[in-house]
């Protein structure tokens, strides 16, 4: 797995090669993460392709963000962790460490419909003592319709939202009974259908082949146009002051019909 490192100031012309499937023709510099030293300025200039896709890593600090082989990506917050750019600084109290994608994907086309497989495993450590911890979310504006996340505690949590993004409704429609186990790989399928209305809505969540959340109904905001997935660590900073790292492989976005809508 090649993960290439492109400057921003090349993306348009990038992006407009990207889509008729001539990448590999792009001269531009490419380095692999292992021989870049990060600091603030290449994270906020930077994207990456991975995977046949182009995200933007929201990050601050050298240790926030690593690639550990061909294909793993590693995340890391710290006390103190807040993301600044030229665009965005988060607010005094949170921290992150992210993966986004830069392409938004409307909701009125195949949008609506995101479907995602990966793996996730959380490094060993200190329990979460953060209010709010999340590691996947599908973004619209404002605070995320759907999330994957946990809340003051190690036990894993499904939360989906609906409304509008100024005034949203939240329900946690899946919530761990025990921690989750740290160190362990958990394959992960994520199948959203955003509907503000709730006709056709839905969020399914499968862990390890069980399905873990079978959610029918309103997801999604009434104000909301567009939609995108981000992966990583996002948090209030946690009272204990631990550091939290998690990893992801084998990431593999999708919209529209190929998504995984049967329910089962």
């Amino acid at each position: 797995m090649t993960v290439t490192v492109i400057s921003i100031s090349a993306l348009a012309l990038l992006l407009i090669r990207y889509q008729s499937r001539a990448l590999a023709s792009i001269a531009t510099t490419h380095l692999s993460f292992s021989l870049l030293q990060w600091s603030a300025s290449v994270l906020e200039q930077e994207v990456i392709q991975y995977q046949g896709m182009i995200y933007r890593i929201a990050a601050s600090s050298p240790h926030n963000f690593q690639m550990l082989d061909d294909d793993i990506l590693r995340f890391e917050v710290r006390r103190g962790d807040r993301y600044r750019s030229a665009s965005w600084t988060d607010e005094e109290g949170i921290e992150r460490s992210e993966m986004g994608e830069t392409s938004n994907h409307k909701l009125t086309g195949e949008g609506s419909h995101f479907h995602a497989t990966y793996k996730m495993m959380i490094e060993p450590g200190a329990k979460n003592t953060a209010q709010w911890l999340v590691t996947g979310q599908l973004f619209t504006g404002g605070t995320p319709p759907f999330e994957i996340k946990f809340m003051g505690n190690d036990k894993m949590a499904v939360v989906i939202k609906y409304g509008t993004s100024s005034s949203p409704v939240e329900k946690t429609i899946y919530l761990d009974t025990a921690d989750i186990q740290r160190g362990k790989w958990y394959d992960m399928e994520v199948d959203v259908q955003l509907d503000a209305a709730g006709s056709n809505g839905h969020a399914y969540v499968w862990r390890d082949g069980a399905k873990i959340a079978n959610y029918t109904g309103k997801i999604g905001y009434t104000n909301a146009t567009e939609s995108h997935w981000e992966m990583g660590a996002y948090r209030k900073s946690p009272t204990g002051g631990e550091s939290f790292a998690v990893n992801y492989k084998d990431i593999d976005l999708t919209y529209g019909s190929a998504g995984h809508s049967d329910g089962n």
